[in-house]
């Protein structure tokens, strides 16, 4: 298979926790996308605690790291180049956007519902990956792998 699942280049051999905050007490208000959930490194809780009083905790167990996603990303692009025309950038920055430096600032692609529908349909379900790890945050896609914790 084409993906490193749980490989985490930033702080190699510790396990990280991931915090998302939100208005909704059953936490299913999902982001932008509608699609999939946002979290933050516990580290960087403070940049997301105003987007609600409701804290949900997730882990890097059987994440997928972006940047391993990037080649499949780019081919697939590359197979639908009305994407490309669109957007007006190549399949590799399109793909590239798949590893946002800061997901709170912006999440890039991961913000594009459109393209967030087309790589979870032809990418990630097919590879059985619900948990995409960013290079500061996580991408959740299965509600079954979110907790409350409002024990803070």
């Amino acid at each position: 298979m084409f993906l490193t699942k749980g490989k985490n280049k930033k702080k190699e051999g510790k396990k990280m926790d991931y915090v998302r905050y939100s208005k909704d007490p059953s936490g299913m208000g999902k982001d932008s996308t509608n699609i999939c959930y946002m979290f933050v490194e516990e580290s960087d809780e403070d940049s997301v605690r105003h987007y609600g009083q409701y804290r949900f905790v997730t882990n890097e167990a059987d994440a997928v790291d972006s940047e391993t996603l990037e080649s499949e990303i780019e081919k697939l692009f590359k197979k639908n180049p009305d994407i490309l025309e669109e957007y007006q950038a190549t399949a590799e920055e399109l793909a590239a956007d798949a590893s946002p430096d800061d997901i709170v600032d912006s999440a890039g692609l991961w913000d594009n519902p459109d393209l967030v529908q087309m790589i979870w349909d032809e990418i990630l379900e097919p590879g059985g990956v619900f948990k995409v790890k960013t290079p500061n945050g996580m991408l959740v896609f299965d509600p079954a792998l979110i907790k409350a914790d409002n024990n803070f």
